[in-house]
């Protein structure tokens, strides 16, 4: 009897260890679904006014982004030849923010050149002087500043992790303040002048997958 109460305790006290070493594991876990919860900004889809039509737009989100398309399939098809107008900050947005010209010409061209690269896998990209089958443009219509400073200290973190343990390469996610964002109206219009395809787009940067830029441009950048 003595004896099978005391296996009965010493399997408790086994239980209670394996629980506590259970909860070892499971807490980063935790703390990485937490910092996935908060640390992540807002990217509104806002409609400014940019596009031909709003009509008929579906959600086509990502993991990370969100955006509403339309493409008249057949249209893009069609065409072989793309010009790419260049990108602005749209009235709302420019009025909103605190980024300086210089800043928001850095977000602009970085979006000119992702089009640049992208659509040139698919279509021969022209002159704006030249006739094109399709015409593209887009517009920001929102950006969200970086707190540059939170950025930094990150950094400064990460790099302490990594010399103190250079062998176990342990992600350190950015401090979840100041996050930037930034969200986008573009659409592709054909020689009739009709819309061929839509989008608007937003991503808002991630505390654990986004390492950031010290500036302020950095996120949207």
């Amino acid at each position: 009897m003595r004896s099978r109460r005391e296996a009965h305790i010493g399997r408790g006290l086994a239980d209670r260890q394996v629980c506590r070493a259970d909860h070892s594991i499971i807490w980063p876990f935790v703390l990485v679904l937490s910092m996935l919860a908060v640390g992540c900004a807002s990217a509104p889809l806002d409609q400014v006014g940019s596009l031909q039509s709003y009509d008929e737009l579906k959600p086509s989100d990502g993991w990370l982004a969100r955006s509403l398309m339309r493409v008249s399939k057949d249209d893009v098809l069609a065409a072989r030849t793309v010009r790419i107008i260049p990108t602005g900050f749209s009235p709302p947005a420019a009025g909103k923010s605190t980024l300086t010209p210089a800043q928001r010409g850095l977000i602009t061209n970085a979006v000119d050149r992702t089009l640049c690269s992208g659509l040139s896998q698919r279509f021969q990209v022209v002159a704006l002087t030249e006739p094109a089958d399709l015409t593209v443009h887009s517009m920001v219509t929102h950006a969200t500043p970086t707190n540059a400073l939170a950025v930094g200290v990150s950094k400064v973190a990460s790099t302490a992790v990594s010399v103190a343990l250079p062998e176990m390469h342990i992600p350190v996610p950015r401090l979840p303040i100041g996050l930037g964002s930034l969200s986008l109206e573009a659409e592709a219009v054909g020689v009739n002048g009709k819309q061929a395809a839509a989008m608007i787009w937003g991503r808002g940067a991630n505390a654990l997958l986004d390492s950031g830029r010290v500036a302020r441009e950095g996120d949207a950048y």
